[in-house]
């Protein structure tokens, strides 16, 4: 569902609700991906098995960071697994994004947030 070609999608992975989602310099592996459609494929190599959350955004003007507004809500689309949605003012829940890795290729869809 990207609505632009403008733009890199900046992807995480997650093993723990530090820094989830929104600071990525916490992650345990980043990637970036050009935007050419609608859709991207980040790809994580090297990852063990274990319980994980993946996050997105997609950096519009390309400063390398999630953009927000004036009361800290994102102003640049962004996305977690499961496309958990907050329950609560503030990020998605790690304990709603979290999936299980068990080896293998794994695809996990992300709706992006405008």
């Amino acid at each position: 569902g990207i609505r632009s070609t403008e733009g890199r999608m900046a992807c995480a992975l997650f093993w723990e609700n530090k820094g989830f989602p929104r600071k990525h310099r916490r992650a345990l592996r980043r990637t970036w991906v050009d935007v050419e459609g609608d859709t991207v494929k980040c790809v994580f190599k090297r990852t063990g098995l274990g319980e994980y959350a993946a996050s997105v955004f997609l950096d519009l003007n390309q400063n390398g960071k999630l953009d927000t507004n004036a009361i800290g809500s994102p102003s640049e689309p962004w996305g977690v697994s499961h496309n958990s949605a907050s329950k609560r003012s503030g990020p998605s829940l790690y304990k709603d994004a979290k999936f299980d890795y068990r080896g293998g290729p794994v695809t996990i869809p992300i709706e992006l947030v405008y």
